[in-house]
């Protein structure tokens, strides 16, 4: 049988998709982080891409928990014509290596100066983040609180044992912690390390109980302060870990279980926000746990999907199946209390096959 869809809606789903960055396994603390990179020549290694340079070695600051190091970079410095670019290596050699989006063995990082330029770079071995103060700003959580983190004092910048990451790329910056005690706090953010170059105004907030998990984020695409003394918000609508295989049928390796509840929403205007309570903005549509997983025939057509968990889409929600493929699309599951395990996008180009196929 021949598929086909029309170019509109193949033009929604090439602009919906984008790689999903991979995490990272744990590994002991390292001895030495090298910056290797197509820098390394210019500033005294004997060539590029050596993982132990000493001239390109990244410093521990016990203080921020963190690896930096800051080096003047020379534009045009890729002698191999590929781009100016860069990663981290551990222990002087390549066995364990991050690159973009906190990936072990990932992509390089790009790194194109129009003239020489101090750049600092930092790495998170907790995270496995790298990053550099030149593509990226860095944003810092300060406040009454950072004592209480490990910082020498308080409302200080420079400090980033409240460093605000963002992995994914998606321009959203967080930072959560259990450490604090039960109290009133105050928090902003700051940029550059700098405490006076402030983004937001001092806010206060509270926590119920000692250990409670607080999460800070600052979107610099809205330029928008998210807050939540409930903890973090979990999974992510940036990642597309579910599949809408077939206009009845979602695939998603997540956890199945009669007592959990599991939902689609949908928004046509990309209002969809993730939240410590789940997700909100668009329209939310339950969806049917199928104990029994994916029937045969999407066993047989998916095969790589066919131990995810199964879920019906109701019938009575098809009519809008249009509308909800040109919308921002998300999954949410809810333990039996109510409370959020995973929220994820979706892939759609099973159920786009589904639709459009003709003979």
């Amino acid at each position: 049988m021949k598929k086909g869809f029309n170019i509109l809606f193949l033009l929604i789903f090439l602009a919906s998709v984008w790689v999903s960055p991979a995490r990272a396994e744990d590994s002991p603390p390292p001895k030495m982080v090298g910056l290797p990179g197509t820098h390394q020549n210019e500033l005294g290694c004997p060539g590029d891409w050596i993982p132990g340079c000493e001239q390109t070695l990244l410093a521990y600051d016990a203080e921020d928990d963190l690896w930096q190091g800051e080096f003047e970079i020379q534009p045009g410095n890729d002698d191999d014509k590929m781009g100016p670019r860069y990663k981290v290596a551990l222990n002087g050699n390549w066995d364990e290596n991050y690159g973009k989006n906190a990936a072990r063995g990932g992509a390089d990082i790009a790194l194109v100066v129009h003239a020489p330029t101090r750049v600092k770079f930092y790495y998170d071995h907790k995270t496995h983040w790298v990053a550099d103060n030149f593509n990226t700003p860095i944003l810092t959580a300060i406040g009454d609180f950072q004592q209480a983190l490990g910082c020498a004092s308080s409302a200080d910048a420079a400090c980033l044992r409240s460093w605000l990451q963002d992995p994914d790329g998606d321009g959203l910056f967080t930072f959560a912690t259990r450490a604090l005690k039960a109290g009133i706090y105050t928090v902003s953010v700051a940029q550059g390390e700098d405490s006076a170059a402030l983004l937001t105004q001092p806010q206060t907030f509270t926590v119920k109980k000692d250990g409670d998990e607080i999460y800070f984020g600052y979107d610099t695409v809205k330029n928008e302060f998210i807050f939540s003394a409930d903890g973090a918000p979990r999974g992510s609508l940036a990642k597309q870990k579910a599949h809408w295989v077939r206009r009845d049928l979602i695939l998603w390796n997540t956890v199945g279980s009669p007592k959990y509840s599991y939902s689609l929403f949908y928004s046509p205007d990309a209002a969809l926000a993730l939240t410590a309570q789940g997700v909100s903005g668009g329209t939310e549509i339950p969806l049917e746990y199928l104990k029994a997983g994916a029937d045969a025939e999407a066993k047989a057509k998916f095969p790589h999907l066919a131990a995810f968990t199964a879920f019906r889409v109701p019938p009575q929600s098809l009519a809008a199946l249009t509308e909800m493929l040109q919308a921002q699309l998300a999954v949410i599951v809810r333990d039996e209390n109510g409370s959020v395990v995973d929220v994820t996008g979706l892939q759609i180009p099973g159920v786009l096959d589904d639709l459009f196929a003709y003979e």
